[in-house]
């Protein structure tokens, strides 16, 4: 179970595992896993108010759920509270019935619903009843809440157990924001509704229910040996291939042109052989249809068993199979498992049988898990080339209204699960096939702007995994092709060139982002990371007439004040440099990289005009409390102020103290030759210049 964090702002790694382990919850819920271990669940009896005894076995309700919410009503008005209980998994509800027999000492039973008026809440969410079942102190008190328990609200009548009592002395009802109100006419065994302002219980009559008569029982159809899932968005099946008996390699690809049904079998498993044995025996019936077999062995992917494969082969022959047969590839039973996890909610592996019924294309159109008929394959292959509003009232087992329109192909899913599993070479490859003619591959799943949608898409995921796989020399390349097939889809384009921009992947970056600026030309963000990649490809001119028109959109963005800054101090304009700087440090005054840069300059410029040490001073001592003096660069830029102001001593132990932290890290092996100058001009009582 993830674990919440203990504090409101959690550092990076307690976040990181906090989200992995919710990460992996999930993938274990979706693979059918419990989300409780398969604990059952509990139920405990208050004793007199004394302690608590189980009750889960007794009273039923150990089920094996992975139980969420539960809610208390008197579903039926029958005296006693029933149980709506939700799970995290199926089934998603439960009614539980309270059916219980009770005793005359137990039996006793009134409900009260309060209403409100007089400006407190109609619901009267907050009230609390008081029943008093005669003139001593002992009484019983509830309390109508908004919610009850974890996600769950209950009946808002309030149900009191009186056992035997047969009489109720007194009602006090005390409403939310106003006073107490004593009610009269409540009775045991009835409900009455008790109306704020009244003072008098109003007796409430249950609904009755008349059921209609049952008409009789009909034997229910044979349920299917197979669970069939047909996909209205169907996509290509990934590159894979089979060995035949004689060891050869041989593509899925190459027999294309018919239906396709690959068959998943072993010779351990009986429903595979009873299934290959009516498939033998109704070839014809196939071949009528026009549905090419390949039934595949997988006896021998098992590394446990030498002879799996050519045990495999044997039963074939002994068979006398009329088919296309062989034995399967890990490669072929991963992109089936691949292409099923990637439409199944239930993401289990596959059982044998499988049977994957494709296209002529290579499309997989529907995935079979156990034994299928004759029948459900020669019917579905008649369906594939119907329209596809056709297929999808064909694909479920009942009649019913669609909320939405038929899904379209979507490959990229395809490799989004690859890229799950561990595979992004795979998923790559996957996406890259499916982008070389998907005029022609996705023909008939696809509309005109869908296909025109899976190029963008899918070539932005191959840029995408290549640049998380390290390779931004193709990233570069697959995002180049979108430049050419799409210069119009600026969201997409704009979310590249940020990317490639992260990744300090300027040049290609501005790219991308300059076709945005065409359509989108006053955004003062776009301008701002478009600057940023003619800064960090010397285009200083460029950057800074960006950064300006950016600035006057957005004056009070600190970034782009601080990075025209930046800009201008790259072309040695000093003065305006700095005018900026300071803008940085008005509208946050103690963000320490503005004061830094400021500091230094102010510090250490050659024209006396722009110098100022004091301000130096203080700008540059805060930056170095803020991190802890821990710095060799902020404690440079110290001593700098320091000497400017004439207090070379103070300026040299500062100095030393930098180079002290500077000689222990290699990666100030540079710098530490800067401070050293430095310290040479302290000790001859002169300060430091720099441009």
């Amino acid at each position: 179970m993830a674990q919440s964090p203990e504090t409101a702002a959690p550092d990076a790694n307690e976040l990181e595992r906090y989200l992995l382990n919710w990460s992996a919850l999930g993938q274990m819920i979706d693979e059918g896993r419990s989300f409780s271990g398969y604990e059952r669940n509990c139920a405990f009896l208050n004793v007199d108010g004394k302690s608590f005894a189980t009750v889960s076995a007794s009273s039923g309700l150990d089920l094996m759920d992975d139980g969420r919410a539960v809610a208390t009503c008197d579903w039926n008005f029958d005296g006693k509270l029933d149980f709506w209980v939700t799970n995290r998994t199926a089934p998603k509800v439960r009614l539980l019935m309270n059916e219980s027999e009770p005793t005359p000492d137990t039996a006793g039973f009134v409900a009260l619903r309060p209403k409100g008026g007089n400006g407190i809440n109609r619901d009267a969410i907050g009230a609390r009843i008081e029943i008093y079942p005669d003139a001593g102190g002992k009484h019983f008190i509830r309390t109508l809440h908004a919610g009850d328990g974890f996600v769950a609200q209950s009946s808002k009548w309030l149900h009191f157990g009186l056992g035997s009592l047969a009489t109720i002395d007194r009602v006090i009802v005390r409403w939310p924001g106003a006073s107490a109100e004593p009610f009269t006419g409540v009775t045991p065994g009835g409900f009455f509704e008790l109306e704020q302002g009244t003072g008098t219980a109003m007796a409430w009559q249950p609904p009755t229910f008349a059921l209609p008569a049952a008409t009789p029982a009909t034997p229910p159809a044979p349920a299917p040996t197979a669970i069939r899932m047909w996909l209205i968005g169907r996509v290509p099946f990934p590159r894979a291939d089979y060995t035949a008996w004689d060891g050869a390699r041989k593509p899925l690809h190459q027999l294309r042109g018919k239906a396709l049904a690959v068959n998943l079998w072993s010779t351990t498993c009986n429903p595979c052989l009873a299934e290959l044995s009516e498939w033998k025996n109704s070839a014809s019936r196939f071949e009528e249809a026009g549905i090419q077999m390949l039934t595949l062995a997988v006896d021998g992917l098992d590394q446990a068993n030498a002879n799996g494969a050519a045990d495999a082969e044997k039963l074939a022959v002994r068979l006398q199979l009329p088919f296309l047969t062989g034995n399967a590839t890990n490669q072929l039973v991963e992109a089936m498992e691949i292409i099923h996890r990637t439409f199944a909610a239930l993401k289990q592996p596959l059982p044998v049988p499988s049977t994957f019924l494709l296209d002529s294309q290579g499309r997989v159109a529907a995935i079979y898990q156990g034994r299928t008929s004759v029948d459900t394959l020669v019917k579905d292959v008649a369906l594939l080339d119907q329209p596809i509003e056709m297929q999808r009232e064909r694909a479920v087992p009942f009649a019913g209204r669609w909320a939405s329109l038929p899904y379209e192909s979507d490959p990229v899913r395809v490799a989004l699960t690859y890229s799950a599993a561990g595979k992004p070479e795979v998923a790559i490859s996957y996406l890259k096939d499916a982008l070389e003619e998907p005029e022609i591959s996705l023909s008939g799943v696809l509309s005109e702007a869908g296909i025109k949608q899976f190029k963008i898409d899918g070539q932005a995921m191959v840029g995408q995994m290549h640049l998380d796989a390290g390779d931004p020399k193709s990233a570069a390349s697959a995002y180049a092709a979108l430049l050419k097939i799409a210069p119009e889809a600026t969201a997409s384009h704009r979310a590249i060139g940020e990317n490639l921009l992260q990744r300090n992947l300027a040049e290609p970056a501005l790219a991308h982002l300059s076709l945005v600026l065409k359509s989108t030309p006053n955004d003062a963000s776009l301008l701002f990371n478009i600057a940023l990649a003619e800064m960090a490809t010397k285009q200083l001119d460029a950057a800074i007439k960006h950064f300006k028109e950016a600035v006057a959109i957005a004056p009070d963005d600190l970034a782009t004040h601080f990075q025209l800054g930046n800009a201008l101090l790259q072309q040695e304009d000093i003065e305006d440099a700095i005018v900026h700087y300071r803008e940085a440090l008005r509208i946050e005054p103690n963000w320490p990289l503005a004061a830094h840069q400021l500091a230094w300059l102010l510090a250490t410029q050659p024209n006396g005009e722009l110098r100022n040490g004091e301000e130096a001073l203080v700008l540059a001592e805060a930056v170095c409390q803020r991190d802890g003096g821990a710095n060799p660069v902020t404690l440079h830029t110290w001593s700098a102020a320091l000497a400017e102001l004439g207090r070379f001593a103070e300026a040299l132990q500062i100095s030393t103290r930098a180079a002290q932290i500077a000689g222990d890290e290699p990666r100030y092996a540079k710098f530490l030759e800067k401070i050293n100058e430095a310290r040479a001009l302290y000790r001859k009582r002169q300060p430091l210049r720099s441009r």
